[in-house]
């Protein structure tokens, strides 16, 4: 079997040379062949010079994508992989010596799987955060950790693989690519590629597989664990959401849904009564009340786009 991995990266030098470094304790199973593609997705740091520091190490190929977006590295490393099955990580990840292995042993196992997902754990995180996230530990919802047990075979109800640890079989990308208009472009939080991605897959009948063995570690940058990032972040889901599957519903009032208008002003005033009698809910009320702004914004720019006439040349 030929198995490619795919980094796509965006100025996270000294992290992606971390993340390489611990790709050369990959356990490559017999009989496997292996690439590992890097996509420089416009980077202006030293990328280029870790990519070439490991070449000769790993089997490493450095691809340049111009279009400025996760989801435009990720078309562009599936474009040139050779493999069978691809497997995605990100840039700032630690992964098991067994994780490709695991990934391999799966697909070979589960023959009518198109997707598989493993293990994502949280890096290091200082003592100082620990103490934040016992206090408020719905900051947690921000991380990318996925973590349903060390089993291979179904997904938990609902549940979906993340961006850092996830495996497609390559003939799923033959009519399949990820959306463009979803995931990250830059500090962008915008979310969903591979969301979106799964359920096209899902709705065509394909089967995924959790892999709890295959196993990698995630950094934790202090500022995810901030309410600052947390606003932005659940801002963004909301954007993400109306992105995926809104349907704009005919009565608005300036280009809002009034029915989401109405839930959004409900849940400000929510959110104020909480500041006085519940406390201790307050952050899942911010939470719920930048998911409902990013939603509604997002809703109108779409039915603007959708609505708008069209621009006739003479």
């Amino acid at each position: 079997m030929k198995v490619s991995v795919i980094i796509c990266t965006w100025n996270r030098a000294k992290l992606l040379d971390m993340t390489l470094a611990h790709m050369q304790r990959l356990r490559i199973p017999e009989g496997v062949e292996w690439e590992l593609i890097v996509v420089n997705n416009n980077c202006t740091d030293d990328t280029d010079a870790i990519i070439a520091k490991y070449t000769g190490r790993l089997p490493i190929h450095r691809l340049f994508e111009p279009k400025q977006g996760l989801s435009f590295a990720r078309n562009s490393g599936v474009e040139q992989a050779k493999g069978e099955l691809i497997l995605f990580t990100d840039d700032d990840v630690l992964v098991d010596s067994e994780w490709l292995a695991e990934y391999v042993k799966a697909a070979q196992d589960h023959p009518q799987a198109a997707y598989f997902g493993g293990t994502i754990a949280p890096w290091i995180i200082p003592d100082g955060l620990h103490r934040k996230v016992q206090r408020w530990p719905d900051l947690l919802t921000t991380l990318p950790l996925r973590q349903f047990g060390a089993y291979v075979g179904s997904f938990p109800d609902g549940e979906r693989p993340y961006g850092a640890n996830m495996a497609f079989r390559s003939f799923v990308f033959q009519d399949c690519l990820f959306r463009t208009d979803l995931g990250p472009v830059k500090r962008q939080h915008i979310v969903g590629d591979e969301t979106d991605l799964i359920n096209r897959l899902d709705a065509k009948g394909y089967q995924g597989i959790w892999v709890g063995t295959a196993k990698v570690s995630h950094y934790v940058d202090p500022s995810r664990l901030t309410l600052r990032y947390y606003m932005k972040k659940w801002y963004a889901i909301g954007q993400t959401h109306a992105r995926m599957d809104w349907d704009l519903p005919s009565r608005c009032t300036m280009g809002f849904p009034r029915w989401l208008l109405k839930q959004a002003v409900l849940s400000y005033v929510r959110f104020l009564a909480c500041l006085l009698y519940a406390p201790r809910k307050l952050l899942y009320r911010i939470r719920l009340s930048c998911y409902l702004t990013g939603l509604l914004i997002e809703a109108r720019r779409i039915g603007k786009r959708r609505t708008a006439p069209s621009r006739i040349r003479g």
